[in-house]
């Protein structure tokens, strides 16, 4: 779990990337689609996503993964930039709801992964779907 960590001024985020493997129009429109299915709202004066989970108390923020981390609105249509990979940065209140909660962070961040990328840490190396079913068997554990 701290693997997934980075400190930010004054609070903790979850931070995963993932890095798609042949951007592009179809990965573009994919990701909108998924972005849609998981209602998340783009914010145009911050140029990301973010996506509420009430039932697992946090908030994810989908930003681009380049710098200045910007995405376009590609809910808007095809001649949107082509997104290169995603930040996936989850804001908390209490670090203790994302480990007990860690499914909405998993799912979404594999079904972006499954257009066709790879996940990567707050430090840029990979993340295994193992570590991911660790994590899912630790909140298991905590909730008991």
């Amino acid at each position: 779990m701290h693997r997934f960590q980075v400190v930010s001024s004054k609070e903790i985020k979850q931070c995963l990337f993932v890095i798609l493997d042949w951007p592009g129009l179809d990965t573009n429109r994919r990701l909108a689609r998924l972005l849609t299915e998981y209602n998340a709202h783009y914010d145009p004066q911050l140029g990301v996503y973010t996506i509420r989970d009430p039932r697992a108390g946090y908030k994810l923020t989908i930003a681009n993964s380049s710098p200045p981390g910007t995405l376009p609105p590609i809910h808007e249509g095809d001649d949107q930039p082509t997104v290169q990979g995603v930040s996936i940065l989850i804001h908390f209140i209490n670090k203790r709801s994302v480990a007990r909660n860690p499914d909405t962070l998993i799912n979404i961040t594999q079904a972006i992964a499954a257009i066709g990328g790879h996940i990567l840490d707050a430090e840029r190396n990979a993340v295994s779907n193992e570590e991911f079913e660790a994590l899912r068997h630790q909140a298991q554990t905590m909730s008991r």
